[in-house]
């Protein structure tokens, strides 16, 4: 019987036919099973997902900015701060879709996840099947068993973010390098016309998550190095991708006066502030984001293991897509996106720093790409029997999961909405209120909600309020009544200052500093809703 299927293997390696079917086939395996792992975002009410806590509170942020656009006709949370805080090609396919459909934004949300994480598993089994069959195989199984089909991982990046369309539009591109690569000479418009919707590809990349600027840098350079005398070829790369970069540049520069978005200036100068030497930083959690999405399909390893493991993975990765004798055995967009996530990893933890566990999202174009860069080298083994072997030993010694989105009561996240939902009982309709995390807020209660901590704030409110530590003098003279936060009532009251060993702890020694006009109205599970009394009233 494995001679015969042997047989047949080899016979339909030279078979379009069959090559087209077996291609089409383990895709749709890997897409129907994904689709039944994450259909609770399919079937389940917003509400019901964040109690499961199915739904990360970035998420929450892009549902109440798509509403507010819609009413306000700027991005805001409170109606009055304008903000730039979010990747914007997620939050554009959501306000096109809530616009088009009329479909809330917050139920649009996950559903929107649901299908974009289909379309990415679709486009990535494919991607990795390529045109032969004995290769294609492997590779496919590799990629679904450690990544597409890992609840491991789908548990980062099926959250109601934009990591699905960040990988799917990261494939797209790839999809286009490698055709511009191989495709046959063209000339005139046609050609200018290809070579500028590949520089807007790259440029949708950073428009997907702006963290992604190597993707338009490289492909630059690549077209560059690789065409050194094509410079009407050169113009048009750059400028597909600058008609997409530029726009959102000069955007963040004319409303902000910055040209990186507020969220991440904000966290980098609270990292600044808590963790201001490299001792206190690596004492912190704040850099093992990235080992946590590794350990998603690495064997089960020990912490003093993880960190080397990875990093030699990375470099690895990183020197094979540059050396000419390994490189030659991966296509063209591997190689540059081995390069990409190799330097996207190092400018992380150079310039931005903010990476702790929960933010393994950021690194899931990391994680594909070894992963499918993996499959490659394996799948090149002379004997097809041994390749398939050596895909079993991975997969069975991974640490990667199968099974379907578990939803049960997440405490967090459940006592969490049971104390935003008593601002309804707690507050009037007029009434002012603030939050330090305040996405799932603003997006439950559909009130208008000042960002005290400012990830969702503006430039001006950073600069006048974050920087000087006066965050509750802005609240006070802005009449905010209610403020919801993450603390517990005895360390607000408490006769010492609370320990604040993270930066989103500040919140919780702010409201110390004003105990005394304070009131807390509601508490469940560390989270409370304080009132601000006025200066006159400390009763």
């Amino acid at each position: 019987m494995i001679n015969r299927f042997g047989a047949i293997l080899r016979e339909g390696r030279n078979d379009p036919r069959i090559k087209l079917s077996a291609g089409i086939a383990s895709t749709t395996v890997a897409v129907s099973v994904v689709a039944w792992q994450v259909s609770p975002y399919l079937r389940l009410a917003p509400e019901a997902l964040a109690r499961a806590g199915l739904l990360r509170d970035d998420a929450f942020f892009y549902s109440a900015l798509v509403e507010n656009h819609a009413h306000y006709g700027f991005f805001t949370l409170d109606g009055e701060m304008p903000t730039n805080g979010f990747q914007p090609l997620w939050m554009l396919v959501l306000m096109a879709v809530h616009a088009i459909t009329g479909v809330a934004a917050l139920r649009l949300l996950p559903l929107a996840t649901y299908f974009t994480y289909l379309a990415l598993t679709g486009l990535a089994s494919w991607f990795a099947y390529g045109s032969d069959l004995l290769r294609g195989l492997p590779r496919v199984a590799l990629v679904a068993v450690l990544v597409l089909a890992n609840a491991r991982f789908q548990g980062s990046v099926v959250t109601g973010l934009e990591t699905p369309l960040t990988l799917l539009v990261i494939l797209v591109w790839a999809v286009a390098i490698d055709r511009s690569d191989a495709g046959p000479i063209e000339t005139g418009t046609r050609r200018v016309a290809r070579l500028g919707g590949l520089g807007a590809l790259a440029g949708a990349c950073f428009l997907a998550r702006t963290d992604l600027l190597w993707v338009p840098l490289v492909t630059i350079g690549w077209w560059v190095w690789r065409h050194r005398r094509d410079w009407r070829g050169t113009v048009a790369v750059a400028a597909g991708a600058a008609c997409l970069v530029l726009p959102y540049l000069v955007w963040n520069f004319v409303t902000q006066g910055a040209l990186m978005p507020v969220s991440g200036r904000v966290k980098v100068h609270l990292m600044n502030q808590w963790f201001s030497t490299p001792q206190a930083y690596w004492n912190s959690v704040e850099w093992r984001g990235l080992f946590t999405m590794f350990e998603k399909w690495l064997p089960a390893l020990s912490p003093s293991a993880v960190v080397p493991t990875v990093i030699a993975l990375l470099a690895g990765t990183f020197v094979a897509c540059l050396l000419p004798w390994t490189g030659r055995a991966l296509p063209l967009s591997l190689r540059l996106s081995g390069v990409i996530v190799g330097l996207h990893a190092a400018t992380m933890y150079a310039a931005y720093r903010e990476l702790r566990p929960y933010t393994e999202y950021y690194f899931a174009p990391e994680m594909l790409v070894c992963v499918l860069i993996l499959a490659h080298f394996i799948a090149r083994v002379r004997w097809p029997v041994a390749a398939a072997a050596i895909v079993v030993v991975i997969c069975a010694a991974s640490s990667s999961q199968a099974h379907a989105t578990t939803v049960r009561t997440n405490p967090y996240w459940e006592t969490r909405v049971d104390t935003i939902h008593q601002l309804d009982a707690l507050a009037a309709t007029d009434d002012r209120v603030g939050a330090f995390w305040p996405g799932a807020v603003a997006a439950l209660t559909g009130r208008p909600v000042t960002p005290l901590d400012g990830v969702i704030g503006s430039m001006a409110y950073l600069r006048d309020t974050i920087v000087p530590g006066r965050e509750m003098e802005y609240a006070s003279a802005h009449g905010i009544r209610w403020i919801f936060v993450h603390a517990e009532p005895r360390d607000l009251t408490a006769s010492r200052p609370p320990a604040t060993p993270m930066w989103d702890s500040l919140g919780l020694r702010r409201l110390w500093d004003w105990r005394d006009r304070l009131r807390v109205a509601y508490s469940k599970g560390g989270w409370t809703i304080v009132e601000l009394l006025p200066a006159r009233d400390r009763s």
